[in-house]
């Protein structure tokens, strides 16, 4: 007799199978049979999809998926007799791994292994792929250069001739391409989209600042000849929002350039006050010190807070207590407006590595096989769409955000 189940029995356990017979005349006997089921399967995980995914100057991205849980690891060197490893204790189907700290231009050799809870091994052949010289070029990728200052979005990207923007860059490049980007400030909302953005598996799309103060995000410049001083209110001016091009609702920030300070409404929407990016938040002085989280919300507590702001959507009026008391119509205070939701950097598409940048927004990626490297935010956030079916292998590094 062979005992078949509907369905797959786990290892290591005990069951119980009934015996039915039946013979001619109708008549039955049952017998019931114990058994417990093998300590360990009979083969070991299986690799699929093991690839290089993301290749860098300094570090390379390694996946692969197993068909049952597994602990994974890779080994890998510079020669073929590996020598360096570095692995998981967490059992999972899919595998990723960004080994750092490789030299530039070099080859490196490595294989991946998984082993399964029952102690079970499988091994790749040993492969080789190279890291990326300084200069960041690729094999069969271009390199592209971005300018705000010189460049021309009908210009052909070069080094002589480079585009003005960003999303002319990232509309334009492809997998394989590295585009680099000069200082100055971009005042532009990037989305990097899934569908004709994404770069690929070992050839990646490249965005690397040169210098460090290429600045992103979508804000608006205040006139500060249309300021004027709020009578009775000393240091506090008064701008009118009506007919402005971002939204009251979603004005989220004022930033103020000479003190790389940012004013930040944050989510809960408990707190209208300036964050410098180097320095402590401001306490109020008078009313609201009890609590400095206090929501500034009139016109006495902006004149509590320097560095403090508030909008009265009733007049539509922007209320601003400036940092060093600086008065609009003697001194440009280098107030902009800005929208967090508005300017967010939106990074959908697949295999992309932005290196350097300064935003004053939030920069999400949501895309597969990320990294975001040596970034520095004030006042916002570095995020993902963690544990989402789009989002998955993101490798942040050397990043600062300022709150």
């Amino acid at each position: 007799v062979t005992f078949t189940p509907s369905s797959a029995l786990s290892y290591n356990t005990v069951v119980t199978a009934t015996l039915v017979a039946t013979n001619g005349n109708s008549e039955t006997r049952n017998h019931s049979y114990t058994f417990r089921t093998s300590d360990t399967p009979a083969r070991a995980p299986a690799h699929s999809g093991v690839m290089v995914g993301l290749v860098y100057s300094d570090f390379l991205q390694f996946a692969w998926t197993t068909d049952e849980p597994a602990k994974g690891a890779v080994e890998y060197g510079t020669t073929p007799s590996l020598g360096s490893s570095t692995g998981t204790p967490f059992y999972v189907t899919a595998h990723s791994f960004f080994v750092n700290g490789l030299s530039p231009d070099t080859t490196y050799y490595w294989k991946v292994v998984s082993v399964d809870e029952h102690g079970n091994r499988t091994e790749s052949p040993v492969l080789f792929n190279a890291t990326l010289p300084s200069s960041l070029a690729q094999a069969g990728g271009n390199l592209r250069y971005v300018n705000g200052t010189t460049g021309n979005d009908s210009n052909p990207g070069t080094s002589g001739q480079p585009w003005r923007t960003i999303m002319k860059a990232v509309n334009s490049a492809n997998a394989g391409d590295t585009v680099f980007v000069a200082d100055g400030y971009y005042n532009e909302r990037i989305n990097a989209d899934s569908t004709g953005d994404n770069g690929a598996a070992g050839r990646p799309v490249i965005f690397k600042a040169q210098g460090s103060a290429c600045t992103i995000g979508e804000v608006v410049n205040i006139d500060d000849g249309a300021m004027t001083a709020v009578s009775g209110y000393a240091n506090v001016y008064q701008l009118s929002l009506a007919g402005f091009p971002i939204p009251l609702a979603d004005l989220d920030c004022v930033a103020q350039s000479h003190y790389d300070g940012i004013l930040v409404n944050d989510t809960n929407q408990s707190r209208f006050t300036m964050i410098e990016a180097d320095g402590p938040v401001p306490l109020a002085t008078g009313a609201a010190s009890s609590d400095p989280a206090t929501r500034i919300d009139t016109l006495a507590e902006v004149l509590d807070v320097e560095g403090g702001f508030w909008v009265d959507t009733a007049s539509q009026t922007l209320y601003v207590h400036p940092y060093g008391n600086r008065v609009p119509s003697e001194s440009n205070t280098g107030l902009w407006l800005m929208s967090l939701r508005r300017g967010y950097t939106m990074i959908e598409a697949d295999y992309q590595i932005w290196d350097g940048f300064r935003s004053y927004s939030t920069i999400r990626s949501d895309g597969q096989n990320n990294a975001l490297l040596n970034l520095s935010v004030s006042g916002a956030a570095i995020s993902s769409a963690a544990g989402s079916s789009g989002a998955a292998n993101l490798l942040v590094r050397g990043c600062r955000v300022c709150h």
